[in-house]
């Protein structure tokens, strides 16, 4: 990386920790340096960039990088930019004309096997005999919500619960 371009990494990195936040501003320090590496080859550089570059920027990356992580490649290249334009060092922010990538929702796999759910109350039961045995009823009730939530009941339907009703479902 030039000196040049580490001191624009610097002043966007800076930008962001000011105006977003110190976690935003990693995850855009550590985009900035593949982006100037990437930049430096075809010899252009932040300021000179423009959407085609970040195009191609962007589909050498997505070759060893998952959808999510393209999208917040994405993320982080959208929010660099816009520090520059703040800055008064651009005029525009190409990579607001980035799409965003696709996300593929992988639907959940509800199907559940008999010796997993056998395990789960058997867990619970022991947990349950440990708490009742050492005589500790906030234990005992904090391990009764927690095995029911473990075992699918949802908070709405824990809240209706009536905690002392233990005895008859233990």
């Amino acid at each position: 990386m030039s000196p040049a371009s580490g001191y624009l990494v610097q002043v966007i990195v800076g930008a962001v920790e000011t105006s977003i936040s110190p976690a935003e501003a990693y995850n855009v320090a550590i985009v900035l340096p593949w982006l100037s590496e990437f930049l430096g080859r075809i010899e252009k550089n932040f300021i000179t960039a423009d959407l085609l570059d970040l195009t191609a920027f962007c589909q050498e990356r997505a070759e060893t990088r998952s959808e999510r992580s393209m999208d917040r490649l994405i993320g982080n290249l959208r929010v660099a930019f816009q520090m520059l334009v703040n800055e008064g060092l651009r005029t525009d922010n190409p990579a607001l004309l980035l799409p965003s990538p696709a996300i593929t929702v992988i639907p959940p796999n509800y199907s559940i096997e008999r010796s997993e759910i056998d395990a789960l109350i058997s867990w619970q039961s022991s947990r349950l005999q440990q708490a009742h045995e050492s005589r500790c009823p906030v234990e005992l009730r904090g391990l009764v919500l927690i095995c029911l939530l473990a075992a699918g009941i949802t908070v709405a339907e824990l809240v209706r619960l009536d905690v002392t009703d233990r005895s008859a479902t233990a």
